[in-house]
């Protein structure tokens, strides 16, 4: 059985979303949508997390703060390292698709239809979930894991497997809103749960260790950073080769076509 292509999954999936808004007054993006259904089994949490209930989460400023930093001295570098290889690009930052808002995306001029979209994590995590999303749309996904100082090419093809399997497992669920489950899976999502449920318990918090968050890992920044900007620029260079290739081969094509007419 041939796998669906991943665009056409997130378009089933903005489809359902649709009908999702009619019958429940939700108002979240595509984003948000494909985030909640993949981070919470229970049905009824989903719900909650998807209609107007008032404030969210507070934003843990440390976080915020190194990510915002990393995002600039990263794009900062790009800048920099593309104009001296001559490689015409649009960087952009807090981009908005469908898969969600990317924290650097490169949009060559050749091929004007590739895009790599590299996702900036400061901690030792990856975000599995997101880069699932973020793959499924995109042409590259690039990891810049500056925690760890190491930077991941996300072959959507080596994963192509899991991809498909975990888009329709999200259309399957969203089928379940529309159908009115309310069906309550209890585990580890169910900390920090609003919801009258025998289930639901206060969240831990969690204050960050600075001397290992901050000083300790900052070593690793740069290697990171310096890491996806070379990756960014061989993808750059192999897609543009490759495109000029595509190109030549079209125009002798045309032109054989020419003299045998």
């Amino acid at each position: 059985m041939l796998e669906a292509p991943p665009q056409l999954l997130l378009d089933q999936l903005e489809s359902l979303l649709t009908q999702v808004k009619e019958r429940h007054g939700v108002r979240v993006s595509l984003a948000r949508f494909i985030s909640v259904l993949a981070q919470y089994p229970c049905i009824s949490r989903c719900l909650h997390e998807l209609t107007p209930n008032g404030d969210g989460e507070p934003v843990d400023v440390f976080y915020l703060e190194r990510h915002d930093f990393l995002v600039r001295l990263l794009v900062n570098k790009l800048m920099i390292r593309l104009r001296k290889e001559g490689i015409k690009a649009e960087i952009r930052s807090e981009l908005k698709t469908k898969s969600g808002t990317g924290d650097v995306d490169i949009i060559p001029e050749n091929p004007s239809n590739f895009r790599i979209r590299i996702e900036v994590k400061g901690g030792q995590g990856v975000g599995i979930d997101q880069n699932l999303r973020y793959v499924a749309e995109n042409s590259v996904l690039i990891l810049c894991l500056a925690g760890r100082g190491e930077a991941l090419l996300v072959n959507r093809n080596k994963i192509r497997e899991l991809l498909s399997d975990y888009l329709e497992n999200l259309i399957d669920r969203a089928k379940l809103l529309l159908d009115g489950a309310d069906e309550k899976s209890p585990g580890p999502w169910c900390a920090g749960c609003p919801l009258e449920c025998p289930h639901a318990r206060k969240k831990s918090s969690h204050k960050p260790d600075l001397e290992e968050e901050f000083l300790a890992q900052t070593k690793n920044w740069l290697k990171a950073i310096n890491k996806t900007v070379e990756l960014a620029v061989k993808i750059l260079k192999e897609a543009e080769k490759t495109s000029r290739r595509k190109m030549k081969m079209r125009q002798e094509s045309s032109d054989v076509a020419g003299e045998n007419s």
